[in-house]
């Protein structure tokens, strides 16, 4: 895996991200793998709170490039390349899954130091969908285990970039 390192403004990405992570897109039937010189198709991990409000995001675009980042440390935005294969074959889990028709499970009762994550997929030119998982939540839904799936595979994708950069 080839790794760089960029100086990104984590302030502008956090807030980027928490607008997304709190929008819904359109409710559709899937959306379409976009090409892998699209970099504006992406799948995007986010989990936040404690007590201290972390905020840790992984994003992976089309073409393979993966950002991550967290709230709680001063070290720049972490990027790497995986192969664009592997990202396609995350977006035909979430579309097998249901995920476009899939919607939030309901947040139970707020758990101190609880810790939400969500998932985000976007489309050039099309609807953004998300999901939040609250603090501590079991489905049987099938859709929203094999979401959850992803979104660890995801979050997996961003610690393998955050360590192996130098």
């Amino acid at each position: 895996m080839h790794m760089r390192l960029f100086h990104k403004n984590l302030g502008a990405l956090a807030v980027a991200s928490a607008l997304a992570f709190a929008v819904c897109g359109a409710q559709g039937q899937g959306a379409a793998v976009p090409q892998a010189d699209d970099l504006s198709g992406y799948i995007e991990a986010q989990c936040g709170g404690g007590i201290a409000g972390r905020l840790r995001l992984v994003r992976v675009d089309t073409s393979g490039v993966v950002s991550s980042s967290n709230s709680w440390r001063t070290d720049p935005v972490a990027i790497g390349d995986i192969d664009p294969a592997r990202v396609t074959a995350l977006w035909q889990r979430l579309d097998a899954a249901g995920f476009d028709t899939l919607t939030s499970p309901p947040r139970g009762r707020p758990i101190p130091d609880g810790i939400s994550c969500a998932i985000v997929r976007s489309v050039k030119d099309g609807p953004l969908h998300a999901i939040t998982f609250p603090d501590i939540y079991q489905t049987t839904d099938p859709g929203l285990i094999e979401t959850r799936k992803v979104m660890s595979d995801v979050q997996g994708i961003g610690r393998s970039v955050a360590q192996e950069t130098p």
